[in-house]
């Protein structure tokens, strides 16, 4: 992705022995430094922690918790749309065995799928297609698709829950359409504290 800089942003990540902070020890710092010419610095430091490392610190399952994935009659066409609506240099081509082969690679064990849905008409064949995939996929977790401009939106949102997906994903900027829009009021009431949304 192109950033758009005008000094330096550096980006941290910290390995531990656990979520204490009075207790637990860092064990590796990670940095990658963006100059605003793109250049790139990225420096990792192992430290030695002085203390045993639990084994439920090591034995984390890794979770990809926002994919997406296309049937392979689109999916190339769908990645570069994205792509290029969001000036995202990643060459992924969208579909569910380059998912699962790169994941594989960073030892992900489980994604979980977030359709959109830009057009209105457009809904139940995607929630269907992610239903498959979860079916087919026991290391998927999907949610499903909404779009503002859908007819009987809480009967998707009913369908959704009944099909035993997770939560509902709505993307304002690409399926155009404002996170205030008041179509979307009865389907934020609908779900509050019993479905997760992903925005």
């Amino acid at each position: 992705m192109k950033l758009n800089l005008k000094r330096p942003i550096i980006f941290f990540d910290l390995e531990t022995t656990g979520t204490d902070t009075t207790n637990d020890r860092i064990v590796e710092i990670s940095m990658v430094k963006v100059t605003p010419d793109g250049e790139k610095t990225i420096k990792t430091r192992r430290i030695n922690p002085e203390m045993p490392i639990p084994a439920e610190a090591t034995n984390m399952k890794i979770i990809d918790i926002h994919t997406h994935v296309y049937p392979d009659a689109i999916a190339a066409k769908a990645a570069r749309s994205i792509r290029n609506y969001y000036h995202l240099g990643e060459n992924m081509d969208g579909t569910i065995s380059t998912l699962l082969e790169r994941g594989s690679e960073a030892d992900v064990e489980h994604w979980l799928i977030l359709p959109v849905a830009v057009k209105p008409e457009h809904v139940r064949s995607i929630n269907q297609f992610t239903l498959q995939q979860t079916k087919e996929h026991r290391c998927f977790t999907g949610f499903g698709a909404i779009h503002a401009g859908m007819e009987d939106i809480l009967g998707e949102v009913d369908w959704v829950r009944a099909m035993g997906l997770k939560g509902l994903k709505i993307h304002p900027d690409c399926q155009r359409f404002n996170i205030d829009d008041p179509r979307l009021f009865p389907v934020y009431e609908e779900v509050q504290g019993n479905l997760p949304m992903m925005i």
